[in-house]
Order: structure tokens, then C-alpha cells, then sequence
């Protein structure tokens, strides 16, 4: 999965609850994290709506990607 969008899967570290990862991509480059990304594979719950809600307010950048049952990921919206 993280290959197909091009993800160091050294960037990546597992939480499992709320969320299922999050990447620091750049994280183990020499320019250090440019981006972070928080990554759910499971459907969307109040406590990932409660994140977004946070992230929204404060006017930070927010992308949602998919994964669909067949591995096939695609950005939402």
C-alpha cells in the first residue's frame, strides 16, 4: 500500500487507534518531515471526524485517501 503512493515505509509508524499510521514523510531524508499524514484504513468514525474537525479549525492542510478492499487507493474529494 504505502508503495503505491510512494511512501518510505521507514516514515510510517503504526498507532492502530484512532487512526491505523502515520507517515512523517521525509523523515528519514537529509531535508527531514515535510508532510504528515494520518492514515485510516477502516470507515470513518467520530473520533477521526473529531481529528479532521481539529485540523479544519486551524486551518491546516487535510487530504483524505481511500483504500478500497481491493488495495486499489484513490484520494477522496
Amino acid at each position: 500500500m504505502f508503495y503505491k503512493l510512494k511512501i518510505d515505509p521507514r516514515d510510517v509508524r503504526t498507532i492502530i487507534h484512532p487512526l491505523d499510521f502515520v507517515v512523517f514523510r521525509g523523515l528519514n531524508s537529509r531535508d527531514g518531515v515535510r508532510e504528515v499524514s494520518l492514515v485510516n484504513l477502516g470507515p470513518q468514525n467520530a473520533m477521526t471526524s473529531s481529528i479532521e474537525n481539529v485540523i479544519e479549525a486551524h486551518e491546516l492542510g487535510w487530504r483524505t485517501i481511500r483504500v478500497g478492499e481491493n488495495g486499489a487507493i484513490y484520494p477522496e474529494g
